[in-house]
């Protein structure tokens, strides 16, 4: 089922011309406030607006935005048409100069916006941005701070996890091979596509005996952020389990068989008995 998605309201626009929506958006910045993502978005854009562009005046920016949406099928019609082209554009063109990515400049009362760096300043970094170019040396340094701080927190919670997850690991792996000690790692998990072993281990040449592999399967989630380590271990502990049940699946056919045997033995005796009598 499509999740339900609020359009926005563009009532704000209603009596301005393309010129004064830009103007709006330039100086208010509504669009991406609160956006962790925003800025690498907007860098994206810009680097797309400038491209093969010395500089853009607000008519020219106003009408690149026009000429994407058309080409992209999306052209605004009705009361908003050309105030939100201004409003995007001027939007875009606020964040460039608030995030430092653009500079401005004004002669004989026209204004024009230019773009020295053309290379990406923002990346994604998990959920939010992260700013790679354009820094200062302080903020470089803080940077760089930050970073070897969540490292080494992101390196302690995983050894933690890997503490804890590793008895339930070499359990479910010992459960396996003492079930079915020539168990094959299959190369498709089917019907278990989720459950591949060589999503979650890598440079395995599948298919292939676990014995022969055991030692990299029982250390692979060391390496594994906490969550896939305990996908991980939900994938061994399935892969036990289905390992038991077939085990005690073929034990019961052992036992079927021989009931049966002995069941058309006792039968071929009492038959013989009758042939005697």
């Amino acid at each position: 089922m499509a999740r339900y998605r609020a359009r926005r309201d563009y009532r704000y626009l209603e009596g301005h011309s393309a010129y004064s929506a830009f103007d709006q958006a330039y100086r208010e910045r509504n669009y991406g406030k609160g956006l962790p993502l925003w800025p690498v978005h907007v860098n994206v854009r810009l680097i797309r607006m400038f491209e093969g562009r010395e500089g853009l005046d607000r008519g020219e920016a106003i009408a690149l935005v026009l000429a994407d949406r058309v080409a992209e099928g999306r052209r605004t019609k009705g009361a908003f048409a050309g105030a939100f082209e201004g409003d995007v554009a001027g939007n875009n063109l606020g964040w460039g100069v608030h995030l430092g990515l653009l500079t401005v400049t004004e002669e004989a009362g026209r204004r024009t916006w230019g773009m020295p760096d053309r290379e990406p300043w923002f990346v994604v970094d998990g959920n939010r941005s992260r700013q790679v170019r354009g820094l200062t040396e302080a903020a470089a340094a803080d940077q760089a701070r930050r970073a070897e701080s969540r490292a080494k927190r992101e390196a302690t919670l995983r050894a933690k996890a890997a503490a804890e997850n590793r008895p339930r690991i070499e359990a479910g792996l010992s459960t396996i091979l003492l079930h079915d000690p020539g168990f094959v790692i299959p190369a498709q998990a089917w019907p278990f596509p989720d459950d591949q072993w060589d999503i979650y281990v890598r440079n395995l040449a599948l298919p292939v005996p676990l014995v022969e592999v055991l030692p990299i399967v029982q250390e692979a989630h060391e390496t594994m952020e906490p969550k896939r380590q305990t996908r991980w271990l939900h994938v061994i502990e399935r892969a036990a389990w289905r390992a038991k049940a077939e085990a005690e699946e073929r034990r019961r056919d052992v036992e079927r068989a021989a009931w049966a045997a002995a069941k058309a033995a006792a039968q071929a005796a009492d038959d013989a008995a009758l042939e005697g009598l």
